[in-house]
């Protein structure tokens, strides 16, 4: 992997994980993870546990209530809080 691409991965997962501390850190209930990561191991995108499009482990991402899928469209999206 060239350095700019590693670069790109890592702000990705950082502006992730911002947004999931700025959302008060909320996950979604084990029924949601389970489906979100099971769409996530059924993609060509999910290598041995990370995206390839957005650097993340999904079994971390796919937790946060903030977090939505990279593709585009996105296979699965933010879950909303009522808040």
């Amino acid at each position: 992997m060239k350095k700019k691409e590693l670069g790109k991965l890592v702000w990705q997962f950082a502006t992730e994980l911002t947004t999931h501390i700025k959302g008060g850190m909320k996950t979604v209930d084990p029924a949601t993870f389970k489906k979100r990561l099971s769409t996530c191991m059924e993609c060509d995108k999910y290598l041995n546990g990370l995206c390839v499009l957005c650097g993340c482990n999904m079994k971390v991402k796919t937790k946060w209530k903030t977090s939505r899928c990279a593709m585009n469209p996105p296979k699965w999206e933010r879950e909303d809080d009522g808040s």
